[in-house]
């Protein structure tokens, strides 16, 4: 029956189902035991576990604990991104429609800058804090296992920036934001020739 009334919601153009709809809705039939035609891809990967190196091509490079300034990545390997190249976290597979996650840098792979000095602007939020692009550099991926107070544990992973000093209330001070690309249909959608 659930396979019945997908059929027929797909076929009733009235309806505007989008192609963003319809994952959601094999989902739902999934679970409920409705006959699937076809399970996407980031649907069978829901049982297996994603590690960092699955998703961060720098992952190898990585050094666990140290700053920013210590991290020698191979800037070959970041993601071209909004014109520049970024360092981060690749899961459109797993989680579509987000394609990345991660720092951005210039056409080099540095730190976004103008004359030698960070980027810095005001948020649109009522508090208007400063904020700032987080360098390529100080990005990081962990995997961690989470123990849990009845005794059991999961594995989960973490991933960020580094640069956690600022606290937004001055230019000298700003917080670090991370950029996330969404709604392309491929990692090659985050850096189009609009954004270069």
């Amino acid at each position: 029956r659930a396979f019945k009334a997908f059929k027929s919601l797909e076929a009733n153009p009235s309806l505007d189902l989008s192609d963003d709809d319809k994952p959601v809705i094999m989902l739902l039939l999934f679970t409920v035991g409705a006959p699937v035609p076809r399970v996407p891809r980031h649907l069978q990967a829901l049982g297996e576990p994603v590690k960092c190196r699955d998703i961060w091509k720098s992952y190898g490079e990585y050094k666990k604990g140290a700053p920013a300034s210590d991290q020698n990545f191979n800037r070959s390997k970041f993601t071209d991104f909004a014109g520049g190249r970024a360092n981060g976290v690749e899961i459109g597979k797993y989680a579509s429609p987000i394609q990345f996650i991660g720092c951005r840098g210039n056409m080099d792979g540095d730190k976004l800058n103008v004359n030698g000095r960070p980027t810095v602007y005001a948020s649109d939020t009522e508090s208007r804090q400063l904020m700032s692009d987080c360098g390529p550099e100080s990005f990081y991926c962990n995997d961690e296992i989470e123990r849990e107070s009845d005794g059991t544990s999961r594995e989960v992973i973490t991933f960020g920036t580094s640069e956690t000093k600022g606290d937004g209330a001055t230019i000298g001070t700003p917080f670090e934001q991370l950029y996330m690309c969404l709604g392309v249909t491929s990692i090659a959608g985050c850096n189009r020739p609009a954004d270069i």
